[in-house]
């Protein structure tokens, strides 16, 4: 197995699916930086998703690291397991990410880290599947377009803050490490890519009712995102009949005021404000 090239994928007679974004990362140099980012240790275990033709894998596999590989695509899995140099520490699965329980491989085998080249069709299920399941991980390395990766870091009042930027802030650190041009994919992809890192907090639990609650509240607040936060409240107070009175008290209450627009709040904000909104829930009810 040799490290893909445009000629080596050609080779395979494959051709990429532009409707499921494949394009194929054909650089050396930031395959390497990409695991040197990930900062690997002997006990942790690595989780890949869509490792395609092994631009990832293959390091990982002349690096002796326990690593399980799950692509969907029949050929790429065919491809990869059959000319990945046995005995490998690697093992490749054909199987839809979004499928695994990586709570039950964390549970299996301690320290988890998530590693991955991500389409963009795919970017928003997989980054929410790692922050629901963050607690049982020790951190994510992804490339990205790089759109993506500054929404996820994006700051309150930006043009890119929004309802991932929320979520991320909330479920974990993101920290945008490099950027990739086109010109390092297979085929050559339109847009620029970047590399990010996301290491879960630990202060806040997903599943908590707390949590869901305070998601609902971010949601229904972004799906108005022109519209300031008096009208949203409002919308929130009427589907959990609450008093429209405390509408008057957020400001006093949080010191956040409701004249503001929802792109401007921080995510410390959002939870003053959802567990205001919730502690009145308890209360009229």
């Amino acid at each position: 197995m040799q490290f893909p090239t445009p000629s080596y994928i050609r080779s395979f007679h494959f051709k990429p699916s532009k409707k499921h974004g494949q394009n194929f990362l054909v650089d050396k140099n930031i395959a390497e930086k990409t695991i040197a980012a990930a900062s690997l240790s002997a006990h942790e275990v690595v989780v890949e998703i869509g490792p395609g033709l092994g631009s990832l894998t293959l390091l990982l596999h002349s690096r002796a690291i326990t690593a399980y590989c799950y692509e969907l695509d029949k050929r790429l899995y065919e491809i990869l397991s059959s000319s990945l140099p046995q005995p490998s520490t690697v093992r490749i699965e054909h199987k839809d990410i979004l499928t695994v329980s990586l709570s039950t491989v964390a549970a299996r085998h301690g320290s988890v880290v998530l590693l991955g080249s991500i389409p963009y069709s795919l970017t928003t299920p997989i980054l929410l599947k790692f922050l629901e399941e963050s607690s049982s991980l020790a951190r994510a390395v992804f490339i990205v377009q790089k759109e993506v990766a500054e929404r996820l870091c994006a700051c309150p009042g930006s043009k890119t803050y929004g309802i991932l930027s929320v979520y991320c802030a909330a479920y974990a650190t993101p920290t945008l490490l490099f950027s990739i041009p086109p010109s390092c994919f297979y085929p050559v992809p339109e847009v620029d890519s970047a590399a990010i890192m996301l290491v879960p907090r630990r202060d806040h639990y997903w599943h908590d009712a707390y949590e869901v609650f305070f998601r609902m509240v971010v949601r229904r607040a972004f799906g108005h995102r022109r519209k300031i936060l008096a009208n949203t409240l409002k919308s929130i107070v009427k589907t959990h009949r609450l008093d429209q009175q405390i509408i008057s008290r957020v400001c006093s209450e949080t010191g956040i005021d409701i004249q503001r627009r929802p792109e401007t709040l921080s995510v410390d904000e959002w939870y003053r404000l959802a567990s205001f909104l919730q502690s009145h829930l308890h209360a009229d009810g």
